[in-house]
């Protein structure tokens, strides 16, 4: 009988629930790795709806932008793109013929390829650029003779940026198809010219935060922001 109660007990008992398994938090976005191209021509790194949005407008050629990649790039990425807080979009500003080869290239691998081009072509500008210094009269009268496309992919050709592009993984069968890209061509000279008419701009590096560029006075007079000490507080100030 005991038996039989125990039996009729348990089956009368009621059934526990398993505990309820807490909801795994959502994956962090990984910004670092979220680039894309843009409607104005340029490439942005991390968070489309950071509510402060940084864009450059850089010449490759430029040594005040190869001194702000070195000094900026590497907390604008850990403390603002890497958090989702800001974006950052490079816009290809033109400069001259070998700022022209270098863009076309860095542009030649998409989204994916571009950031790490764009720093590699700053941490090696004073090499690459060598070439181009160093060029006689009669490379400047030879390229002269040439239609500006093919004046461009000479240039590349002269400076090695082909070689230089494909050690750092853009196929090499891919490298003289961008360069004879006309679409990519008059896209770089356009981004230029609305730089110019819509902002203007006409000097490198450039800064606009949320579409506003960004200028300093200096003794009554607006002057270019050029460095990270002077562009992160107008971040911050953005963020608020």
């Amino acid at each position: 009988m005991l038996r039989i109660l125990t039996a009729a007990l348990l089956l009368a008992a009621p059934v526990l629930a398993a505990p309820a398994q807490a909801p795994k938090p959502a994956a962090h976005p990984d910004w670092l790795n979220t680039v894309v191209a843009t409607p104005e021509g340029g490439y942005r790194l991390g968070n489309s709806a950071a509510k402060v949005r940084l864009v450059e407008y850089g010449s490759l050629t430029c040594p005040h932008c190869k001194a702000f990649a070195a000094e900026a790039f590497a907390p604008l990425r850990a403390k603002w793109i890497a958090t989702g807080k800001a974006s950052f979009e490079y816009r290809n500003f033109v400069r001259n013929g070998p700022d022209y080869a270098g863009s076309m290239l860095v542009r030649c691998g998409g989204p994916a390829k571009f950031f790490p081009l764009v720093e590699a072509m700053f941490v090696q500008q004073d090499n690459w650029i060598k070439p181009f210094v160093e060029m006689d009269a009669a490379a400047t009268d030879r390229l002269a003779k040439l239609e500006p496309q093919a004046q461009i992919a000479a240039l590349a050709k002269l400076g090695k940026l082909d070689s230089f592009v494909v050690a750092r993984g853009i196929p090499a069968s891919r490298v003289d198809t961008c360069l004879a890209d006309k679409t990519a061509f008059d896209s770089l000279a356009k981004l230029r010219e609305t730089a110019m008419t819509a902002s203007n701009i006409n000097f490198t590096p450039a800064f606009l935060i949320n579409g506003k560029l960004q200028m300093e006075d200096f003794a009554g007079t607006p002057r270019a922001i050029l460095t990270w000490d002077r562009l992160e507080p107008r971040l911050t100030a953005a963020l608020r």
